[in-house]
């Protein structure tokens, strides 16, 4: 039965506990995504969707969200990267771009205060997560 620590918008706090067994490690994988690809969508938008920069960008991202269990994150990129439609990809990135957004703003709003808020040591570094 999922508590109200479980119900994160487009994260699967669940599924990424069971995945670390850790919450605390948890949340520093996702304080760690929040902070290396905090300028991400900037990024996504500078890329000609054709390029093989984006098609990295994309295929990382995949695998990333999937790592931290960003269910539309993954999707999404999943979706896109697989597809060979740039119509396609270019309607697909809106609802990525969107799914970032909430991503993003879940783990700012509701992860990093439960970080600070339990003394959650949290190592920042320049590798990405």
């Amino acid at each position: 039965m999922k508590n109200n620590q479980d119900i994160l918008e487009g994260i699967n706090l669940s599924e990424l506990r069971e995945k670390l067994s850790s919450e605390e490690l948890s949340y520093e994988m996702l304080a760690k995504f929040s902070e290396n690809k905090k300028n991400l969508i900037k990024e996504i938008e500078l890329l000609d969707i054709n390029s093989d920069e984006f098609n990295f960008l994309i295929h990382n991202l995949k695998g990333v969200s999937g790592n931290l269990s960003l269910t539309n994150v993954y999707n999404y990129s999943k979706k896109i990267h697989e597809s060979n439609s740039i119509e396609e990809k270019i309607q697909l990135l809106s609802n990525l771009k969107n799914s970032i957004i909430i991503v993003m703003k879940c783990i700012n709003e509701k992860v990093i205060p439960r970080i600070k808020e339990n003394n959650i040591l949290v190592k920042f570094s320049d590798k990405e997560v």
